[in-house]
């Protein structure tokens, strides 16, 4: 490795310089950009899930989606019939679809007001799956299933704190 101050060329992995005695400590660092890639491409999503789901049956009441909402801290509910993923409910579909109505709409059930059929990865696929379906989609969140059964929630959020992350890291 060649020394940036003086330009002595050094074993690989010194920690100082030869020639000079200049620290070459951050020398040996990845690039932001390889630690980024890194990340993204080799780490599962099943990494960035901070806390099992929010989910209800499709025939609750959107006023208690709302509730349940408010009281996990959550952005979103994953919508179930007989226990299998059937859609999402996201803040955003309350806003735009029942807000402006919403003393009449609370009591109908979440199943009229949620995204159908949400597309869905797997634990094990790499966070930049994830970042891929939610850009492409316009999506911001995706459900993570494993054998069946919705076992988190990755948010645009998530990705980009790993993002930073590895970054800072790098």
């Amino acid at each position: 490795m060649r020394c940036p101050a003086c330009g002595h060329d050094n074993l690989p992995g010194a920690d100082e310089c030869g020639g000079c005695r200049g620290d070459l400590r951050q020398e040996d660092l990845p690039a932001p950009a390889e630690a980024l890639a890194k990340a993204l491409t080799a780490d599962p999503v099943r990494g960035l899930i901070p806390r099992p789901p929010l989910t209800l049956p499709e025939d609750t009441p959107v006023r208690e989606a709302v509730s349940r909402l408010v009281e996990s801290g959550q952005n979103c509910v994953l919508v179930t019939r007989d226990g299998a993923l059937c859609g999402i409910l996201t803040e955003r579909d309350i806003l735009m679809k029942a807000a402006a109505g919403y003393d009449r709409l609370a009591d109908k059930p979440v199943s009229e007001f949620m995204s159908p059929d949400p597309e869905s990865l797997s634990a094990a696929s790499p966070a930049v799956y994830g970042l891929n379906r939610m850009s492409v989609g316009d999506y911001r969140h995706i459900p993570i299933v494993e054998d069946g059964t919705a076992v988190g929630v990755v948010s645009i959020r998530d990705i980009l704190a790993l993002i930073v992350k590895s970054i800072g890291s790098g």
